[in-house]
């Protein structure tokens, strides 16, 4: 999800990216098997706008990503796991909050008992630079075909 927001962003703008990421955590938030919580989801979706943000910092060093060389893939790779990282600070800082009132709680159990955070932001950091050129190149196809 966070790849496809990224990405899409990339190619489509800021605003694809928000009404993008609206959707899929609207749909998400709503039918996850965690049960649904409207203070949870707000976050999330709020939280999300780090990715669209991180795209535009992608877009201030290269315009065209649906090639990408080595060098390119490791700053993608950077981005994905930092990005990832102030994501993963934001939402458990604010469900910790949330949930246990403290956020230094929500930031404790990001990384116990299970590294979930971590995981979460090595594998988009392997996630970005494979995922990115082809979604960005699918996404720029079909706009050349539409207009």
């Amino acid at each position: 999800m966070d790849a496809i927001v990224f990405s899409s962003s990339l190619a489509m703008g800021a605003r694809f990216g928000v009404i993008l990421t609206v959707i899929i955590w609207t749909v998400y938030g709503t039918l996850n098997p965690w049960g649904f919580s409207l203070p949870t989801l707000i976050v999330c979706i709020l939280s999300e706008m780090v990715y669209i943000l991180f795209s535009k910092i992608a877009l201030s060093f290269k315009n065209e990503w649906s090639r990408i060389n080595f060098y390119e893939s490791l700053f993608l790779a950077a981005l994905g796991f930092f990005s990832t990282f102030v994501y993963d600070i934001i939402t458990n800082g604010f469900v910790g909050y949330l949930f246990y009132g403290s956020v230094i709680m929500g930031l404790i159990t990001m990384n116990f008992p299970l590294p979930m955070g971590l995981m979460h932001e090595i594998s988009n950091a392997f996630f970005f630079p494979l995922a990115t050129p082809l979604i960005y190149g699918a996404i720029l196809k079909v706009r050349e075909r539409k207009i």
